[in-house]
């Protein structure tokens, strides 16, 4: 038996239900986004950040002792908003050394390892038109530390056990929030770390002389 032709009362039938199907869908959709704009985005009193890109640069220090290097970093941040314009933030960051050629006492050498490290800082945020928009520009500073590791095949750059340095930083950023419960950071930080005094000090950092870095990260906040 054939079969019967659609008629178009048929065709119609369903470009009716397609529609009707379709604005049901954006209805939920629009309210979902309704609901979800219901808390203007912004930070809440508490911050937690997570930063998978992060990179830093140290640059040459005043002699062929103190080689330019850089690193690859991952870092955890937590902030106490006191109100909308002042935050107090703390910082821990896993410095990951990378292979690289580091010019050194006058010579050049190649797929060089630089040690690990931790990096540590207590900082305060302005926040410059407060916490409580979606896009949150700011300016922070404060102090900390950094730890630097020992490894055996880095003795002959002179730096022969674990180091401690004071750290200092400053610098800007701007965070974006999609809601009231995460956002993005994006931040810039330039990094002071005081060289230490002493015979056994470590001329790769600088003896007697202070070292200067750049830091770049990117990362993902949780707000409540």
């Amino acid at each position: 038996m054939p079969f019967a032709p659609r008629t178009p009362e048929v065709s119609g039938m369903k470009k009716r239900m397609f529609v009707a199907v379709f604005s049901a869908l954006a209805l939920v959709g629009a309210t979902q986004n309704a609901a979800a704009q219901g808390e203007e985005p912004g930070a809440g009193r508490f911050e937690v950040g997570f930063s998978p890109f992060s990179w830093t640069w140290f640059s040459k220090g005043d002699t062929a002792l103190q080689p330019s290097f850089k690193n690859y970093a991952l870092g955890v941040t937590g902030t106490y908003n006191a109100n909308t314009r002042i935050g107090l933030e703390a910082e821990l960051g896993r410095g990951i050394g990378l292979k690289q050629t580091l010019d050194f006492n006058n010579a050049t050498f190649e797929n060089v390892k630089i040690p690990n490290s931790w990096a540590y800082n207590g900082n305060v945020v302005y926040n410059v038109w407060g916490s409580d928009h979606r896009w949150v520009p700011y300016v922070t500073g404060g102090i900390g530390g950094l730890t630097v590791n020992s490894r055996t095949d880095f003795e002959s750059f002179g730096f022969l056990n674990r180091e401690t340095f004071f750290t200092q930083n400053a610098g800007a950023g701007v965070k974006w929030f999609a809601t009231h419960r995460w956002g993005l950071r994006g931040d810039y930080r330039y990094i002071n770390i005081t060289g230490k005094t002493g015979d056994t000090a470590p001329q790769f950092f600088g003896e007697d002389q202070n070292r200067h870095g750049n830091r770049f990260y990117g990362s993902f906040v949780l707000t409540y």
